[in-house]
């Protein structure tokens, strides 16, 4: 003890080393700090080695010398580090360099999204698609909560949020979901989890269709995706998926549906507001039994985050109810076919991959492992000369 204290500590361990007490001497030596001390005293002991090398090993988290630590084999302890040291650049740099396999990268590609959704920014959601994408996000069972959280919160998105690279986060989420359906699928795991990751992927896809008919002046599509995506409100608050399908279809120049469509969303905004359901009156809807409005769960928040927003659309639907061409019910499912209307009834023909609405026999299209209505595929691969489904080049199909 007495060497130890003048700072004599491997005079000390060898002192211990030559009495056989070699655990008190490497102790000693790891106690101070002199590894290299302890891995000589440690040669030819399995056991004392380890304890050395764990000892070091941790002294190096502490300090994070990460590079030592990947030279001395250790990579995914020092990815561990950089990690927690928030430092994501060299982490993938290291991942790389070192080969590293992709079930590793994998579980640090969902701890680097889940820390961007808890600060939960625009710009920081917009990463966590980018990263998945970059660094080819896992089909693990694990990764499944994760996914179902991102696509909630962007689609979800108020208005003020939805920012300009909001488009292109959900085309590439799109794509991104497009990948991980088809890995799930080949994977034995539970149904309900291919099931669920199938309704994100759908959403999702819808969501981008609705984008792309806009941006290129599809009008009659982009309505039919916008009604389609009101049987999702688990990812869609209802406020929101009610206010642009309401808008397409004005846009689109049916006033009537429109006009049915916002009213609904003024109704939403008010049982906001009172925080109160019960407000809500379902009979208009009570028909349309493919859009789930009856014992809804209210949105916690506003799709419009103006008032003045809100109170424009309030003032559109109030000035269309005096116009007496206005229905101010749907009509019949029977009465439906082949109109907007027919995408909020239930039915059990295969549905279009461009709209989301059932295929008629005499209308249908199989293509690239899918299903469409011939005229609204063909209206779509005409403007971007590509599959609306896998993506890949595509010329009409008449």
């Amino acid at each position: 003890r007495r060497l130890v204290e003048i700072k004599r500590v491997e005079a000390a361990a060898d002192i211990l080393f030559e009495v056989n007490r070699h655990d008190e001497a490497v102790n000693i030596c790891i106690e101070n700090r002199k590894y290299d001390k302890a891995k000589a005293l440690a040669q030819g002991n399995p056991t004392l080695r380890r304890r050395v090398d764990e000892a070091y090993q941790g002294e190096l988290v502490s300090r994070g010398e990460t590079n030592e630590l990947v030279g001395l084999g250790h990579s995914e302890v020092a990815l561990d580090v950089l990690a927690k040291k928030g430092d994501w650049e060299r982490l993938w740099e290291v991942a790389g360099q070192e080969h590293m396999s992709a079930t590793v990268v994998g579980k640090y590609v969902i701890m680097r999204v889940e820390e961007l959704m808890h600060k939960n920014s625009s710009a920081d959601l917009d990463e966590a698609v980018k990263t998945i994408n970059k660094r080819n996000g896992p089909a693990t069972e694990a990764a499944v909560g994760t996914y179902r959280r991102l696509v909630m919160r962007l689609l979800s998105r108020t208005s003020k949020e939805e920012t300009e690279e909001h488009a292109a986060t959900i085309s590439t989420l799109r794509d991104i979901l497009y990948r991980l359906a088809n890995q799930y699928r080949s994977q034995p795991i539970d149904k309900k989890l291919n099931a669920e990751i199938l309704e994100m992927l759908m959403a999702v896809h819808y969501q981008n269709m609705l984008y792309s008919a806009k941006t290129m002046g599809l009008k009659e599509i982009a309505a039919k995706c916008s009604i389609t995506l009101l049987k999702y409100p688990k990812f869609i608050p209802h406020d929101k998926a009610f206010y642009q399908a309401g808008m397409a279809c004005r846009e689109q120049g049916n006033t009537n549906l429109s006009f049915l469509l916002l009213n609904r969303f003024v109704d939403l905004t008010e049982a906001i507001d009172a925080n109160d359901a019960s407000f809500l009156d379902n009979t208009e809807f009570q028909e349309a039994d493919a859009i789930p409005t009856l014992n809804e769960i209210l949105p916690e928040r506003h799709y419009l985050d103006n008032e003045d927003d809100r109170e424009d659309v309030r003032t559109w639907v109030l000035s269309v109810v005096t116009d007496s061409h206005i229905e101010q019910r749907l009509p019949p499912r029977e009465s439906s076919r082949n109109t907007l209307y027919e995408g909020l009834y239930q039915s059990d023909r295969p549905t279009c991959i461009v709209t989301g609405y059932q295929i008629h026999p005499a209308d249908m299209l199989e293509v690239n492992n899918s299903t469409a209505n011939r005229r609204d595929w063909n209206a779509y691969v005409v403007k971007t000369r590509a599959c609306p489904w896998t993506g890949q080049a595509q010329n009409p199909l008449y």
